[in-house]
């Protein structure tokens, strides 16, 4: 758990269902009044940034985030019924395109 007025830049925690890291925070000390926390949030999973206002005794829940950099390797497709289709449309319109390329040549008439 920790406290609102424990937030810091980078640290992640759970809040109304979501998984949050903290982008700014401004620890707020009126004149008149209670002091509070203000926050810009970032949704861990959307990407939606949000600005919010905590009371500093507010607790919450930690979120722990692992990040691992992983090498993805292209495979080569093994032949499926896509691309047997695939290879049938090329073979069709490259004959369509072959039969009007003969259609408008002009064939040299003899005398």
């Amino acid at each position: 758990m920790i406290l609102a007025g424990d937030f810091r830049k980078g640290v992640t925690f759970v809040y109304n269902n979501g998984i949050y890291v903290i982008v700014d925070f401004q620890h707020v000390k009126p004149g008149k009044g209670a002091a509070f926390v203000r926050t810009k949030i970032k949704n861990v999973v959307t990407g939606a940034v949000r600005e919010e206002t905590f009371n500093p005794s507010e607790k919450f829940e930690l979120a722990r985030i692992e990040s691992k950099e992983i090498v993805v390797k292209e495979e080569m497709p093994v032949e499926t019924e896509v691309a047997e289709n695939t290879e049938a449309v090329v073979n069709e319109t490259a004959e369509v395109k072959a039969e009007k390329t003969s259609e408008n040549v002009e064939t040299p008439v003899e005398e």
